[in-house]
C-alpha cells in the first residue's frame, strides 16, 4: 500500500486479496533462468493518480487497448476476467 502511494500519488481505502498467479520460467540478460510470482488484489483508493517516483506513465487498461503491457500482466488479466481467483 506505501508503493501505491508513493508511486502513483493514491491512498488505499480498502484491499482485498484475489488470487495467486506463477507465471512462466523467462531467460535473463545473463543467461540465468527466474519465474515471476505475484499476488493479486483488488484496491479501492481515492485521490487523482499521478506518475511520480520510477512511474513514468499511468493508464487504464480497456479489453482491446492498444496499451503495452507484459504478458505476464496480460495473463493475469485474462485469469481475472476469467474468474479462477
Amino acid at each position: 500500500m506505501r508503493e501505491l502511494h508513493e508511486e502513483t500519488g493514491l491512498t488505499a481505502i480498502s484491499s482485498h486479496f484475489l488470487f495467486k498467479y506463477v507465471g512462466a520460467v523467462h531467460k535473463n540478460y545473463k543467461g540465468g533462468h527466474f519465474r515471476d510470482y505475484n499476488k493479486v488484489f483488488l484496491v479501492k483508493t481515492k485521490g487523482i493518480p499521478r506518475p511520480r517516483h520510477e512511474v513514468k506513465h499511468i493508464a487504464y487498461y480497456r479489453i482491446g487497448s492498444r496499451l503495452n503491457i507484459s504478458k505476464t500482466t496480460r495473463e493475469i488479466i485474462e485469469k481475472y476476467k476469467r474468474g479462477n481467483n
